[in-house]
């Protein structure tokens, strides 16, 4: 019985030992995606177009998408590591923040409102280039 009791509280502690490694690589993981300088430019550009852009977390990931209407995730450079024009950061940038901005969730037609709006307001505010062409295979996407 005591040979029992000591492999169970050997796996219970080889169990926490590795939940406490795995919640470590996760926050790693999450302060080196924020690392890239272009987050900083994208986040300071974008900051006069809403209140709300200066309490977002952004993070450099293979896809953009946000998460929990806090934290927006951008793909940032191609597949030859070169940054996307930084015309096309923004109309991502911009997309992601109707997300947050927007308390529907998906491409409903009043997030496409939002996001209309925000594009033209950051025309207004000479943040946004609506001449210049999207890329239509941005991060993979076709």
């Amino acid at each position: 019985m005591d040979v029992f009791k000591t492999l169970i509280s050997i796996a219970i502690i080889v169990l926490l030992f590795g939940v406490m490694v795995y919640v470590v690589a996760i926050q790693v993981r999450e302060y080196y995606q924020q690392t890239d300088p272009m987050l900083k430019i994208i986040k300071d550009t974008l900051s006069p177009l809403h209140e709300k852009v200066k309490d977002l977390q952004f993070f450099q990931g293979d896809k953009s998408y946000t998460i929990n209407k806090k934290k927006i995730y951008l793909c940032l450079k191609d597949e030859n590591e070169e940054y996307y024009d930084f015309n096309m950061l923004l109309y991502v940038a911009i997309h992601e923040l109707s997300h947050v901005m927007c308390d529907e969730i998906g491409h409903t037609p009043k997030f496409n409102q939002i996001f209309h709006d925000n594009l033209i307001l950051a025309e207004n505010l000479g943040i946004y280039d609506s001449t210049k062409p999207i890329i239509t295979n941005y991060c993979g996407h076709t």
